[in-house]
């Protein structure tokens, strides 16, 4: 039987399983196209803008569907008035506002996009859109996860790529290294295809 390339060398230490992924991310790369990601770079040796847009999708889906039933669950309730003005019946807001459930899932999405794209990118290269369609952020220099931090800020980088007329998230159309304006060159990461 084949050994799981991502499986823990060591397990008795806590970090062992996240290197060992990052081990695998660079073999995958260097198998692919014979040089480390951060060697001799080639726009080929990069995600493609559409399959990155395809796992921004696929990533937003969860935190979308969240608020979308925040939204119907939460929304605020309305009463017919006692009085009808001219038999039609108008109604009222009981409330100021949306109802706890509306804010119990956005708080629920936020904290998803935080820990898919933060947390868990941040420490395996993967989140769960690219995990599903075969890719993973790295750092350019390293070949290895970026790290949580500087994860979580590459997600506050995005926003900012999308506010500047979406001119940030359309860089890796030209870029040679398919990165987005701000969240990828200033964190120096790349998105590069690896084993699903």
């Amino acid at each position: 039987m084949a050994k799981d390339p991502y499986a823990s060398s060591n397990p008795n230490d806590p970090n062992a399983n996240d290197r060992d992924i990052a081990d695998a991310l660079i073999r995958d790369a260097e198998a692919a196209y014979g040089v480390n990601p951060n060697e001799l770079a080639t726009p080929k040796m990069f995600a493609p803008w559409l399959s990155r847009v395809a796992c921004f999708v696929a990533d937003a889906a969860i935190p979308v569907a969240l608020i979308i039933l925040g939204s119907v669950l939460g929304r605020p309730s309305f009463s017919p008035d006692s009085e009808p003005s001219g038999g039609v019946v108008s109604g009222t807001s009981t409330g100021v506002g949306y109802q706890p459930a509306y804010y119990v899932l956005l708080v629920l999405a936020v904290v998803f996009i935080l820990w898919n794209r933060g947390y868990r990118e941040g420490r395996t290269g993967r989140s769960v859109g690219k995990q599903l369609l075969g890719f993973a952020t790295v750092k350019e220099s390293t070949g290895r996860p970026i790290g949580v931090l500087i994860a979580t800020l590459r997600i506050f980088l995005l926003v900012v790529d999308f506010a500047i007329c979406y001119i940030g998230v359309l860089a890796p159309l030209w870029d040679k290294k398919r990165q987005c304006l701000l969240s990828d060159k200033l964190t120096g990461a790349v998105v590069v295809p690896a084993r699903v």
